[in-house]
């Protein structure tokens, strides 16, 4: 679980959760901002600028031993151990 913005798409802060195979995100009213498909359980999470920006990407790692980052719902880059 990680709590940041994803700035353009969607705007609000969130709480956004990793579970079996689907990233969800929770603005402050409860509301689902954001849900994905990744790989595998999304254990790891974490909002950072990956590709110096000046916006956060969210980053996340799976038990499948890949690494994902989103900016909004684009999956913008995927690499696997």
């Amino acid at each position: 679980m990680t709590f940041g913005t994803f700035p353009s798409s969607i705007g609000s802060p969130m709480v956004v959760v990793g579970g079996n195979c689907s990233i969800n995100g929770y603005d402050l009213n409860n509301e689902e901002r954001f849900w994905t498909v990744t790989g595998d359980n999304a254990r790891s999470l974490v909002f950072m600028d990956w590709n110096e920006d000046g916006e956060d990407e969210l980053v996340v790692g799976s038990d499948d031993f890949s690494i994902r980052v989103f900016k909004g719902e684009e999956l913008i880059f995927d690499i696997n151990e």
